[in-house]
């Protein structure tokens, strides 16, 4: 298991569940040649299954922890988790703040995956805000699809709701995901877009642990009591997604 500041990050038993979903569905709906920006991710895990696709051309990863980057691509233990994806010729590393360098990108990308930790403080909060995904909107291409992980829809619904409403307030089609992943329990994402995406298009073409086509269907059924609520919009001067994020998880913490 990794743990940074006391806050669990992925369990080697499950963590395949997790990543096959936050990378496989999009890079599916996604046809040709691909050019991924991963925020987030420097433990190499989304990289591994991202690097499975040939027609992938660049990666960019940034993150802007530049030990846990060092210890993932050195460390024998997490060379052999992320197949030493950080090692990859293909790949970019810009160690750096996501809004930071969202400020300044002049690239596009049809993929973008965001895989930062949950909203629990004012910094993280403003990396799932309405003015970042507009940044993020500016650096992705007509074609393109983002998913974000998005906390979990069944512990921290209100939080996993202002995720989904804000990126709708930014992109015209927004679908949202979930799955089981035992570490942590039910599990949430969402794909934005400008143009539509339909989940009846996947198709996995890689290997995969987890997913299947039996598997997929299931991922975008979402149960009465986790269902997308009517929130307020995560914004930079009116964080409410860390109110939500919070209050939420008091109600399992006691």
């Amino acid at each position: 298991r990794m743990i940074i500041d006391g806050n669990l990050q992925f369990s080697s038993l499950d963590e395949y569940r997790y990543h096959e979903v936050l990378v496989h569905p999009v890079m599916s709906l996604v046809p040709g040649e691909k050019h991924v920006l991963i925020l987030g991710g420097g433990d190499g895990l989304a990289l591994r299954e991202v690097l499975k696709y040939p027609e992938v051309k660049s990666v960019r990863l940034v993150d802007i922890d530049k030990e846990i980057v060092s210890i993932c691509k050195e460390n024998v233990v997490m060379q052999k988790l992320n197949q030493n994806s950080l090692s990859s010729p293909k790949l970019e590393i810009v160690i750096d703040d996501a809004y930071k360098f969202l400020e300044r990108d002049d690239r596009f990308y049809n993929v973008v995956i965001i895989d930062l930790p949950d909203p629990n403080n004012y910094s993280l909060s403003k990396l799932y805000s309405q003015e970042f995904y507009r940044l993020l909107s500016h650096r992705l291409s007509a074609d393109g699809i983002i998913i974000t992980q998005s906390t979990s829809p069944f512990l921290s619904n209100d939080a996993f709701s202002c995720i989904h409403q804000t990126l709708k307030s930014i992109f015209e089609y927004v679908v949202p995901l979930n799955t089981y992943v035992p570490t942590f329990g039910l599990w949430g994402f969402n794909m934005a877009s400008a143009r539509k995406i339909d989940p009846g298009e996947i198709q996995l073409n890689v290997p995969t642990r987890y997913l299947d086509e039996d598997v997929v269907p299931t991922l975008f059924i979402f149960s009465p009591d986790t269902k997308i609520k009517e929130v307020e919009i995560n914004r930079i001067h009116s964080p409410v997604l860390q109110m939500y994020y919070w209050n939420n998880w008091k109600k399992w913490r006691g």
